[in-house]
């Protein structure tokens, strides 16, 4: 097993080469989840001559009742996607309530990425289409999955989820999911993310706006989507 990656970028582009299958192909669009994937996708589309662009997912997010941190119950998508880990918030006793205000709560942030992110840019033709998910690290996989599960109302050809670093058990649980898993440090035990990266500091929205304006030639919503 490789050391840990320097930062995001060099993440990005050791997971370029693993995807190096895709270089070249002209129906690949690199789709980053903001906020951390989107630097390590920049360098994914780079390399393999594909756009980028963002796809937007929220965790559902409650706190561990056995301790002082929080568990994922969940997540949702743009258009109202969402997909829930029902035995686990069966099991923490959580009221239906909580769960649907949590919904509600992670969707209205959803539009103000949307809003700050595209401004009136659309989202890209994605029809017969391969796209490739990329996020900074697979860690619970429900982000992944609500991801793959909004890309198919878009009748995509092929759906790749890419990342540089992630448990290996959700690598297996979402190869049901969507076409190719890319993910090539599995370590076990895990011990999160930032145990693979040497740097890796906070992710900002002013970034993630930076590189999509670097990306498409402009500021986000100047101009149309590229074909």
């Amino acid at each position: 097993m490789r050391e840990a990656y320097q930062d995001r970028i060099d993440a990005g582009r050791a997971l370029g080469l693993e995807l190096d299958h895709y270089r070249g192909r002209s129906d690949v669009v690199v789709l980053g989840v903001p906020r951390g994937g989107v630097p390590v996708a920049m360098q994914v589309a780079g390399l393999l001559g594909a756009p980028l662009d963002v796809m937007l997912v929220r965790r559902l997010i409650v706190p561990d009742p056995e301790d002082e941190g929080t568990l994922v119950v969940g997540a949702v998508g743009i258009g109202g996607t969402v997909v829930r880990d029902e035995n686990l918030i069966r099991q923490l006793g959580i009221p239906e309530q909580t769960v649907e205000r949590i919904c509600r709560q992670e969707l209205a942030e959803l539009q103000h990425w949307e809003r700050a992110y595209r401004g009136r840019r659309p989202c890209p033709p994605l029809a017969r289409r391969c796209a490739v998910l990329v996020t900074e690290s697979l860690e619970s996989g429900w982000a992944m999955r609500v991801a793959a599960d909004a890309l198919r109302g878009h009748q995509p050809a092929q759906i790749v989820v890419a990342a540089p670093v992630g448990q290996a058990q959700v690598v297996r649980d979402l190869a049901d999911h969507v076409d190719e898993v890319i993910c090539p440090v599995r370590p076990e035990p895990y011990r999160g993310a930032s145990a693979w990266f040497r740097n890796f500091r906070r992710v900002d929205d002013d970034e993630v706006r930076a590189l999509l304006q670097s990306a498409w030639g402009g500021t986000p919503g100047s101009g149309p989507a590229e074909e």
